[in-house]
């Protein structure tokens, strides 16, 4: 528990991810250093057992290890497709009296990727984020378990960081066994005995000795330590011979060995704690001490004191591995065998004999390889090290602040059940209970909540007041950051609550319950702290179904960025913040002065003195400012035109103007979706909620022109094209002009900039060799009469997809190795081209719409402006969704953005609405609306604005017809999302292609080059309205009968008729289970 004193409880979203990392840069480098330092080899001489005091000695100063600096920054590394990294320079020192060895280098580790300032990593040119892993902390757990007939027995688990598990636990006789790794099990007294106890030690040691009884008799006569220790060896490993060394050695390697077995620090304060011990033990492996007290509190529950029993799925009880914590971990790893490396190479007898002058560099000694390796499998192809999420910022730092249960060390996503997926009481406040995944990694996968901080230890801390007692409300000079250990044992009440009221909803011990004020410790600061980021950018949440909150939450992050952002009607206020902390916009760090700007850079001047007032310098001139010594020249950068992980466009347009001062804070740049420092994913549309001839039902949206002639949802998509040549067993394959269709491609045989390509367009001209493959007679026949010769090269040049049109964005070529042919006049080059092409994609059928509140749909059909509904005004509506969307799936937060929209439109300003307004009194939501509307009505004397009989309706008129509906409709200005589901990327056509080899259908997907495939229920549709022939021809030469199908494509070639049509298989499986049900069938031919 923390107490900060500052009014401000909102973190910065991404200082979880920078700070683990700086730890683990600060500290964890030198902790695992100091651990594996010094490597000690074995002595000449040792093999044979006679040990001389030839021997060498490795030992890392870890106090004085440096990075060099990175080859290149974050910007170059994503131009260049290359990884921002450093590598990691270690002192070593090499040790050896009788080798007259005494030297201290330094040592390359490892090229170690860095983190960038937004935290990410650039892993070849891609930003990759390590996401937070929520793992069971280590410490010791009580549970109760009950087998199939309902015996209830009881289990303590000793659960470490890394290392052994060990498990005591009782079966319905009562006795007690030692479980260790998946060995057998054996009775406790055997492992205490074999840890060095007395049986009567044991017992005093014990609250309930009686309860020991039947454990003693299954053991049966009393054996001393040194007979515990063989009877345990010979019941874990009965095919072993059993000594009493081996024993001590193996029970030492298991438990008390640091490199082998540790509860890390967290761990020993848990079991510390867990056990009440008076002397705090320090030592990180398990102590024996700990075993025996954890069979005297499993003989308590037993007794039925079942206080001790833990709730595994508490978050008390589970912490998040952060990345900085992530990567400490691999680096262990690396070290470990980097040590094994190292102890073999010094050890080598043959190192060892020759003489100080005959050993060659030291470096040899020191092999780092391993360590790359680990690092490079980690940050490649680890569950936990994911590309970035880059659709827009929101996407970015919700990836940032993702909690993940699976991974290594963690849960399976198949093997994981209902209670770990489930909303625990103790998430509130600090794991959002709205924001999960759907389908299988759903309630595996969350998000941290937007207030939530986590400490070092990794356990997540939520914010609170301190209520004071004698005034009955909150301390707010400041607030202190609980976690759900600390939040067990007191009383917590929302930040939304009355508190004049006599008994008031609060928390205690992970209930829900009623107290009176002064029982009450802490309130929470905000009603949005128990959610994540994008579901409090929800306006009107509380009037949303949670699975549509759900929807909309992860729909906002699939929003696209528009060719031309605008800030929300209506807000929650996070807008800002979410822009700022991911740094997707450039914020002015000073006070400055602009001097100049355009879409490439803004070059200003600050002050040298930074704590000077803006005011002193607003008065002078801009010669004045240039020619000063008192303020430094600056230039920024912008991101024009890069492409993201997604495919779509990163770009930023200066918002400030030239020759003008700016206080720090300010916004200069926006990015693609962000409007003057605000988040800004879509655009605010006139909609109006009615049917409209079938064209929006279901979820089926109806648009107008106007969204694609004024290009109100066209974005911006860049696309990557790689090509690389190889060298094959018959030669090597190279880039060239001299290709079909080559009219686009310069002398290097790649596409030039700037040009407009359409499908089956040439980007790179490519020749590849073939072996001699006209061999068969047709060939030799077409030579004998045309003449010539076999060609021993193929054109394998890289086309565009048919579909796809665009225009070259830009060329990057890496070539290996360039000749010039002077018969043909090309230049022939081998290596790599990455060509980008850029594509303006309008909205279009097909396309994805949602809004913020999970009121998705795709568009069906464009009509023109002049057949769309239109207001009394003369305004025609530009979206027509279908009104029983919103009843049935109970989002009706989306109706009062809608009509406040409508007012913010009509008065020409913007709301920030904080969720859960209902704490100020009944229906306020409603009053507010209204409010607004009516204010607008008497602003504009527009009286179809606001109607008392039918409040937040109008009458619509048809855009066809002229004439008025039958109902007033509502209308209005909802915020709607362009999601990147596009159908450019969906649409799909073949005519033929690949089969499965075993159902023989066609493969599923685009990439595939799939079809469509024939199911059990469509063969019922067609069964059903009896298309004999259809279904015949489907299932027989366009399935599965090869022999058919074969036979039908020979006579069309050969001008014949098909051949009669087989009996399908899967008529034989409907006959086979027409027969499962006794019904007696029989198949005969009937010939006509």
């Amino acid at each position: 528990m923390t107490l900060f004193r500052q009014n401000s409880a909102l973190p910065n979203f991404l200082d979880s991810q920078r700070d683990s990392f700086r730890f683990f840069l600060e500290k964890g480098i030198r902790e695992e250093l100091d651990f594996f330092s010094p490597i000690v080899g074995q002595s000449l001489g040792s093999a044979s057992k006679r040990p001389t005091d030839r021997f060498i000695s490795v030992s890392f100063h870890s106090k004085d290890f440096y990075f060099k600096k990175p080859k290149y920054t974050p910007e170059e590394a994503v131009q260049k497709l290359q990884t921002y990294k450093s590598s990691l320079i270690v002192p070593v020192h090499v040790y050896s009296k009788a080798l007259n060895l005494n030297a201290t280098f330094p040592v390359a580790f490892c090229d170690l990727p860095l983190m960038t300032e937004h935290g990410t990593f650039i892993l070849n040119g891609s930003p990759r984020v390590i996401v937070h892993q929520i793992v069971r902390c280590p410490g010791v757990y009580l549970k109760a378990q009950f087998d199939k007939q309902g015996n209830r027995t009881h289990l303590v688990s000793f659960l470490s960081a890394y290392g052994s598990w060990l498990r005591f636990e009782t079966n319905k006789q009562g006795v007690v066994f030692a479980h260790i790794d998946n060995l057998r099990k054996v009775p406790v007294t055997l492992f205490l005995q074999a840890l060095g106890f007395s049986i009567d030690t044991i017992v005093a040691s014990l609250k309930y000795p009686e309860l020991l009884d039947p454990t003693l008799k299954e053991v049966g006569s009393h054996p001393t330590n040194e007979q515990a220790t063989l009877l345990l060896m010979s019941r874990l490993f009965p095919n072993r011979p059993a000594t009493v060394a081996r024993g001590r050695k193996f029970l030492f390697n298991q438990f008390f060995n640091p490199r082998r077995y540790s509860l890390s620090n967290v761990g020993r304060q848990r079991v510390n704690q867990k056990f009440r011990m008076r002397s705090k033990s320090k030592h990180l492996t398990l102590t024996p001490q700990d075993a025996l007290a954890g069979l005297d509190y499993l003989l308590r529950s037993e007794k039925g004191e079942t206080e001790f029993l833990d709730d595994i799925d508490h978050l008390k009880n589970r912490r998040a591995r952060l990345a900085g914590e992530l990567i400490q971990g691999q680096f262990r790893l690396g070290l470990n065998r980097l040590e094994r490396v190292i102890y073999n190479r010094i050890s080598d007898e043959n190192i060892l004999r020759k003489s100080p002058g005959a050993l060659g560099s030291l470096n040899s000694l020191i092999r780092t390889q391993v360590l790359s390796a680990v690092f490079q499998e980690f940050f490649g192809s680890n569950q936990l090290s994911q590309f970035m999420d880059q659709t827009n910022p929101l996407a970015e730092v919700t990836h940032k602040r993702r909690l993940s249960s699976l991974g290594p060390g963690g849960l399976h996503r198949d093997r994981a059940g209902l209670i770990v997926r489930g909303i625990h009481p103790s998430y509130y406040g600090r794991i959002c209970p709205i924001e999960t995944p759907e389908g299988k990694n759903a309630g595996l996968v969350g998000s941290i909540a937007t207030f939530t901080q986590i400490n070092k230890n990794g356990f997540l801390e939520s914010p609170y007041y301190k209520l004071i007692k004698k005034t009955n409300s909150p301390d707010r000079n400041g607030f202190f950051l609980l976690s759900a250990f600390y939040e067990e044992d007191t009383i917590v009440a929302q930040g939304d609550v009355d508190l004049t009221q006599f008994r008031i909803p609060t928390r205690n011990k992970s209930e829900f319950t009623e107290n009176k004020v002064e029982d009450i410790n802490f309130l929470g600061l905000c009603p949005i702290q128990f959610m994540s980021i994008a579901t409090s950018l929800i306006p009107f949440l509380e009037h949303d179904d949670a699975n549509r909150a759900l929807m909309g939450s992860n729909m906002q992050r699939q929003a696209v960025s528009l060719l031309k952002s605008e800030r929300p009607y209506v807000g929650t206020g996070l807008e800002a913040h979410v822009s700022r902390d991911v740094g997707s916009t450039i914020i002015a760090k000073h006070n400055c002065y602009v001097s100049y700007v355009d879409s490439q850079r803004i070059d200003y001047f600050t002050p040298t003195s930074k704590d000077t007032n803006l005011i002193d310098f607003k008065s002078l001139t801009a010669n004045e400012i240039f020619s000063s010594n008192n303020f430094d020249h600056h230039t920024i950068w912008l991101t024009t035109y890069q492409r993201s992980n997604q495919d779509t466009c990163l770009n930023h347009s200066p918002v400030v103007q030239a020759n003008t001062w700016v206080e720090s804070g300010d916004c200069l740049a926006d990015n693609a979706t962000s409007s003057n420092g605000e988040l800004s994913l879509g655009r605010n549309i006139l909609i109006g909620y009615m049917p409209w001839e079938g064209y929006n039902f279901e979820d089926a949206v109806l648009v107008s022109e106007r969204l694609v002639f004024d290009d109100v949802f066209t974005s911006i998509h860049i696309a990557r094209y790689e090509v690389s040549t190889a060298r094959l067993r018959e030669g090597q394959e190279y880039f060239t002009k001299q290709v079909e269709k080559n009219q686009y491609l310069d002398s290097y045989g790649v596409v030039q900039l700037g040009t407009w390509v359409e499908g089956g367009d040439v980007l790179v001209g490519k020749i590849s060799p073939q072996p001699e493959s006209e061999n068969t007679p047709e060939g030799r026949l077409l030579r004998a009469i045309f003449g010539g010769v076999a060609r021993n090269t193929k054109n394998t040049s890289y086309c565009l997809s048919s579909g796809v049109t665009g225009r070259i964005l830009d060329v990057r070529c890496e070539f290996q190795r360039q000749t010039t042919n002077l018969e043909e006049e090309s230049i022939e080059s081998t290596g790599s081209v990455y060509i980008y092409l850029v594509q303006k994609r309008r909205l279009q059928v097909g396309d994805k719409v949602a809004g913020r509140h999970g009121n998705k749909g795709i568009v069906s059909n464009i009509l023109p402006r002049a057949d769309m509904p239109y207001l009394q005004s003369g305004k025609p509506l530009d979206m027509v969704l279908n009104p029983l969307g919103v009843p049935s799936r109970m989002n009706v937060g989306q109706i009062f953005e809608c009509l406040l929209g409508l007012a913010a439109n009509t008065l020409n300003q913007n709301f920030k609405v904080l969720p859960f307004d209902e704490m100020h009194g009944s229906e306020v939501s409603r009053g507010f609306v209204y409010h607004y509307l009516y204010k607008s009505r008497l602003l504009t004397q527009q009286k179809w604005l606001f109607k008392p009989n039918s409040p937040g309706k109008s009458v619509i008129f048809d855009g066809r017809t002229g004439l008025p509906f039958d109902q007033p409709v509502t209308v209005g200005y909802p915020y709607i999302l362009k999601l990147v589901h596009l159908v450019d990327d969906k649409i799909h056509a073949r005519s033929t292609g690949p089969y499965s080899l075993v159902t023989q259908q066609p493969l599923g997907g685009r990439s595939k080059k799939g079809g469509q495939r024939l199911g059990e229920m469509e063969v019922w549709a067609l069964e059903g309205f009896g298309a004999a022939y259809v279904l015949q021809e489907l299932l027989t030469i366009k399935s599965d009968d090869m022999i058919g199908r074969n036979r039908a494509f020979m006579s069309m070639i050969r001008g014949t008729l098909l051949p009669k049509p087989g009996i399908p298989e899967s008529f034989k499986v409907l006959v086979s289970e027409l027969r499962g049900l006794c019904l007696d069938m029989s198949i005969a031919r009937i010939n006509f």
